[in-house]
């Protein structure tokens, strides 16, 4: 294993780590928003990691919250770094979740 697969499965394993310590709180809508904010500055500033590990902690926030919007601006930002890593592929994957997500609530708003 590469020193890059080794760092990346870090990385990861630190990541749910630390959403399941986020989760377990009691969080307010307005704490997932400023998660999202500091996420989507730091992807401003080409601070990937950091903003993936942001977005992806508001995410896990929003999702156990049922807050879909919350979610969807998390999955869409998490797509857009991917997008500026050059990972193509991950970041269709995030904003067709992002998408999905969002058609999910168009059609129950139509109902």
């Amino acid at each position: 294993m590469s020193s890059y697969q080794l760092n990346r499965v870090l990385f990861l394993f630190f990541l749910f780590v630390g959403i399941n310590s986020a989760s377990a709180q009691s969080v307010k809508k307005e704490d997932c928003d400023k998660l999202i904010k500091s996420g989507v500055e730091a992807l401003n500033k080409n601070q990937f990691t950091h903003s993936i590990e942001l977005l992806t902690k508001a995410r896990a926030v929003a999702k156990n919250n049922d807050w879909d919007y919350q979610e969807f601006l998390a999955l869409n930002n998490i797509g857009a770094n991917y997008y500026k890593l050059l990972e193509y592929g991950e970041a269709l994957n995030y904003y067709l979740e992002a998408y999905t997500l969002a058609i999910k609530n168009l059609r129950q708003r139509m109902k």
